[in-house]
């Protein structure tokens, strides 16, 4: 659980103040990338993220999960 709110507490500092709903898969990859973390972090903080989505469609905060369909990040060629 300390996981899971210490790295989501890393999102919520960059997207403080936007509405769920407006947060697009473009500013989510954009944030990953920017990270200067390895790859298997940035996964790691992308699942989380998508759990963390899931769940704001589930109580009705957004009508979809930006991070739903997108690849996963991968090293910049």
């Amino acid at each position: 659980m300390d996981d899971l709110r210490s790295h989501l507490t890393t999102f919520g500092k960059r997207f403080d103040g936007d509405p769920v709903g407006t947060i697009t898969s473009t500013q989510i990859d954009d944030w990953l990338r920017s990270l200067n973390v390895s790859i298997f972090t940035r996964n790691h903080y992308r699942r989380l993220i998508m759990l963390a989505f899931n769940f704001a469609v589930q109580r009705g905060y957004t009508n979809s999960n930006p991070v739903l369909g997108r690849f996963v990040v991968s090293r910049a060629v």
